[in-house]
């Protein structure tokens, strides 16, 4: 918990050193993003009220080392309160306001090229204290940034109040992750609900590393990214119900979300998380999504919508913009109805589920088709497999090894009825 700042000589020190070294460099020494909306006042001048607050608590208590933004569980309480005790007065600022000194949304979570550069040359060492001091530095900034980012994206959200923002797994900015070296830092914006039953699946995130910066829509985490057994299994068997709530490749849903998302540009279908940068796995979004909800998706439990900054690509972006993006584009996947289906219920009320549209789908498209002459083509094919998936994944067949599903719209000549069987192998 931090301390409270009770010496004006600390706070009145620390801007100080912020009026010498300029706002700039004075936020990424300490590791704080610019403030959106308050600040101290002093002699005329705006100060960013939680980095100074920081300063000050380092100034007056260098044995506590430094302390960021999330260290303030109270939010701006946490800092105003004991600022304005020591005579400090506090300005709640828009961000239209001011001399230039007022925060303005687009330099929130400033993460730059030089900072990729030194979180690649601390690679070489292997416990966090070997890090240099320009090393520590850049984690400390970076992980401020994803901070305000992430706490940026949730606010862009609709329904805000139902999401969380959560940060890199263990990291202290004094101590690394249990004395050793992150594998990378990150952010991710989750529904709360998901928490414990999905693993806190699916997620929006944002992942900076020595191979630059990775963000977008994440499906589910691969379970080969988390150490622990027991989590691995979670999120194994999440993964499935994530991806069975996502919108059907066949649907309006889905066929608009796609469009959104080609027309963003430079967005990558994976696998999973920290693959090979700008490359894709999958065409689009209904192959993706159809992939995800197959046997292969299910089993391989992971799967993310990315795009990626490296170099001067980095320097370039603007990461607030990115990340309205995000919120634009990813929102409809992540804001929706995450309760875990029974197996009996998927069953006994077909016309809300999954199954109801693929069969409908599958009959729509033979109703087409037969009216030409016999031939199952790609249309017809991807209907007839995607129902012929769903029904093999279904518990009471996968349970009986021996049985193989069948479906037929006839050999030669377009059957009267289509039909789907259960047979021995």
């Amino acid at each position: 918990m931090v301390r409270r700042v009770t010496e004006r000589s600390a706070v009145e020190a620390a801007m100080d050193e912020f009026d010498q070294i300029g706002r700039d460099a004075f936020l990424k020494k300490y590791g704080f993003g610019p403030a959106l909306r308050y600040f101290i006042m002093s002699n005329g001048r705006q100060y960013d009220s939680k980095a100074i607050y920081g300063a000050a608590h380092r100034i007056q208590f260098p044995e506590d080392g430094l302390v960021t933004s999330g260290d303030f569980s109270g939010g701006e309480d946490a800092v105003q309160q004991p600022l304005e005790a020591l005579g400090f007065k506090f300005s709640a600022v828009g961000p239209d306001a001011g001399d230039g000194q007022a925060a303005d949304a687009s330099d929130v979570g400033s993460i730059t090229s030089e900072d990729i550069s030194l979180i690649a040359s601390s690679r070489s060492k292997k416990r966090y204290a070997e890090l240099t001091d320009e090393e520590r530095a850049a984690y400390v900034s970076v992980s401020s940034s994803l901070k305000a980012l992430g706490d940026l994206l949730k606010s862009k959200l609709t329904n805000s109040e139902k999401f969380d923002v959560k940060m890199t797994s263990g990291f202290n900015i004094n101590s690394g992750v249990r004395s050793y070296i992150p594998k990378d830092l990150w952010f991710s914006v989750s529904p709360r609900e998901n928490a414990k039953d999905l693993a806190g699946m699916p997620q929006l995130f944002m992942i900076v590393s020595e191979r630059g910066i990775e963000y977008g829509f994440g499906a589910c985490v691969s379970p080969s990214d988390f150490s622990q057994q027991t989590v691995k299994e979670i999120v194994r068997k999440a993964a499935p119900i994530v991806f069975e709530q996502l919108p059907l490749p066949e649907t309006a849903e889905a066929t608009g979300i796609q469009h959104d998302i080609e027309a963003s540009g430079n967005w990558y279908y994976r696998f999973k998380h920290r693959l090979p940068p700008s490359q894709s796995d999958f065409p689009n979004l209904k192959e993706w999504t159809r992939y995800l909800r197959s046997a292969d998706g299910k089993k391989n439990s992971a799967g993310t919508i990315s795009r990626y900054l490296q170099g001067d690509a980095v320097d370039q972006a603007d990461l607030t913009v990115e990340i309205t993006e995000m919120a634009r584009l990813f929102e409809p996947l992540i804001d929706r109805v995450w309760q875990k289906p029974s197996d009996v219920s998927r069953l006994e009320n077909p016309q809300t589920t999954e199954f109801a549209q693929l069969l409908s789908h599958f009959m729509k498209t033979y109703d087409e088709k037969r009216t030409g002459s016999f031939a199952v083509d790609d249309e017809l094919g991807s209907a007839m497999r995607n129902l012929k998936a769903w029904l093999e994944q279904v518990p009471a067949i996968l349970a009986m090894p021996t049985i193989k599903v069948k479906l037929s719209v006839g050999m030669g000549n377009w059957t009267k009825t289509p039909w789907i069987g259960l047979a021995p192998f």
